[in-house]
């Protein structure tokens, strides 16, 4: 038997994918994260064209004040943002995608 509370129940629904076609950035994309009836909208993911010629999605950053280096503005779940990341690939490029280990 499982105890109800050490489980959560967390969907996402992709708001808007953009096509940017520019430099590396191939879109950019916003995604409503539901975590147990409470929405949290995720602006700015990027998808970027890696020099390899396979496409990367990351997470929304910000410039620090202090160093100067940029961070995540955001940081999920490795499993919830591989799930994210497949489905805006899909979105924004029209191929369906695999994780690549």
């Amino acid at each position: 038997m499982t105890d109800d509370a050490d489980t959560t129940t967390v969907e996402f629904e992709l708001i808007e994918v953009q096509r940017i076609d520019r430099g590396p950035i191939i879109a950019t994309a916003h995604v409503c994260v539901i975590l147990d009836g409470v929405e949290v909208v995720v602006q700015g993911l990027t998808v970027r064209r890696c020099k390899d010629g396979t496409a990367d999605v990351s997470a929304p950053v910000y410039r620090c004040p202090r160093t100067g280096s940029w961070l995540p503005a955001v940081v999920l779940p490795q499993k919830l943002l591989d799930a994210i990341a497949l489905e805006v690939l899909h979105a924004a490029t029209g191929y369906r995608a695999q994780l690549v280990p």
